[in-house]
């Protein structure tokens, strides 16, 4: 007799969890920089950048969970113009949303979608998962922390997933490998 027990959606997070999330950002890092040649010599190392980034963090804590408001805030602050910022931005992108894979990473999820399970992603970071083409097809849907206005651990991010995936919260397993 077959069973009607559903299996669990299975939720996963992106950052150190399916790709090398330093190699990613440092790749993206070196193309927001390469687009951006007015940035101060002390703001184009990841360091120099991140510390503008975390002063702007420190000014809008209300907005710590959106990295793209963040981001964007400090390059036009950086630049003192907004359409050189989203150039740079724009830039930084297309390079954050190509991340550098674990080995089998891809293979794993393709496995877990051929034998049935739902799949989904839950991050606090701002790649688009649905656009990247190496997970086409693989997840149902995708939260992200600005969608759901915190960053994990807060329980927002898992509820709006569970109630995407019309399911109870316990019908769900959140996998997350990168965090200590």
């Amino acid at each position: 007799m077959a069973s009607s027990r559903r299996l669990p959606v299975l939720a996963f997070d992106l950052d150190d969890t399916l790709w090398d999330t330093m190699e990613t950002l440092r790749a993206a890092h070196v193309a927001m920089v390469a687009a951006a040649p007015a940035l101060l010599e002390e703001h184009k190392t990841l360091d120099g950048f991140g510390g503008a980034m975390g002063a702007i963090k420190a000014s809008f804590p209300e907005q710590a969970h959106d990295f793209t408001f963040l981001r964007k805030t400090t390059l036009t602050q950086l630049l003192g113009c907004e359409k050189s910022a989203d150039a740079a931005f724009d830039k930084w992108f297309v390079a954050r949303n190509s991340p550098c894979f674990y080995p089998g990473a891809i293979e794993a999820l393709r496995e877990l979608r051929a034998s049935g399970f739902s799949l989904c992603a839950i991050s606090d970071g701002n790649s688009r998962p649905m656009e990247i083409p190496q997970l086409e097809g693989l997840f149902d849907f995708a939260v992200s922390a600005a969608e759901a206005g915190a960053a994990k651990p807060d329980p927002r991010p898992f509820r709006l997933a569970a109630e995407r995936a019309g399911v109870p919260c316990s019908s769900m397993v959140y996998i997350e490998i990168g965090r200590a």
